[in-house]
């Protein structure tokens, strides 16, 4: 039997429940971020890197079909979805497919660009 993948299954937060509008989690990297009711610094810290990590995927301008992520990671679609929109911890085999996904395909928009948990990108642009 598989279980749902949480860095803490005491805690009934989601990753979205840690930035200040849930509905731009893994979409805006500008999102402020807060600390809910029940919330720890340790699950602030990996819901922040989940953001981060979904917000460079949707970045990509030719991503990988999830489809086909799917296959190969052995997860399914909605499984993918709740976790891009950070209703559900990412884990191990999530967090591998969005690596995934992400190194494969160069990035249209920052090359060579990392954003720092204080939220500033740092980096340069490939000549």
């Amino acid at each position: 039997m598989r279980s749902s993948v949480h860095l803490d299954r005491r805690l009934a937060l989601a990753p979205r429940d840690y930035v200040a509008e849930p509905a731009r989690f893994g979409r805006d990297l500008r999102v402020e971020r807060v600390m809910p009711a029940g919330g720890d610094p340790a699950s602030a810290h990996a819901a922040w890197a989940q953001h981060q990590l979904v917000c460079e995927w949707r970045a990509r301008g030719q991503r990988p079909p999830v489809a086909a992520l799917a296959r190969r990671f052995g997860f399914s679609k909605q499984t993918w979805s709740r976790t891009v929109s950070g209703e559900r911890w990412a884990g191990q085999l999530l967090l591998t497919a969005l690596m995934h996904a992400v190194e494969t395909v160069p990035s249209q928009t920052a090359p060579n660009r990392t954003t720092k948990p204080d939220g500033v990108a740092r980096g340069s642009a490939s000549p």
